[in-house]
């Protein structure tokens, strides 16, 4: 496994884990097969090509894609010609301290840095 692979991941299972804390049902990340040189590997696969996990709770379905602030704007950029709306999770690190900003149709969602 690659290493971005595996950090991708990580921060997946962070996300996942704050949202269960709060009482989200979770789905995700999805894989999907690849033929690679012959073999068949597992490779993460996004849900309708833009996120990472899909939460239920209160009726309501969401998508969250998990990234860095360095491929925010890519993200935002791949929901809108998506057609999708979904929460956009930015981890950041000051000094020692990791935190999450979160986004939802490029307004920031304060869940505060205590929180995550």
């Amino acid at each position: 496994m690659s290493s971005a692979r595996a950090k991708g991941l990580a921060w997946c299972r962070e996300v996942k884990a704050i949202l269960k804390e709060r009482g989200y049902k979770i789905e995700g990340p999805g894989f999907g097969m690849v033929f690679v040189d012959g073999r068949t590997i597992p490779m993460h696969k996004d849900f309708f090509s833009c996120f990472d996990l899909i939460s239920y709770k209160d009726g309501q379905f969401m998508g969250h894609q998990v990234t860095d602030a360095h491929n925010k704007a890519a993200h935002e950029h791949k929901m809108e010609e998506q057609g999708v709306q979904g929460w956009l999770w930015c981890r950041n690190k000051e000094g020692r301290k990791v935190y999450w900003r979160v986004f939802y149709q490029g307004m920031e969602i304060p869940i505060g840095k205590e929180d995550a």
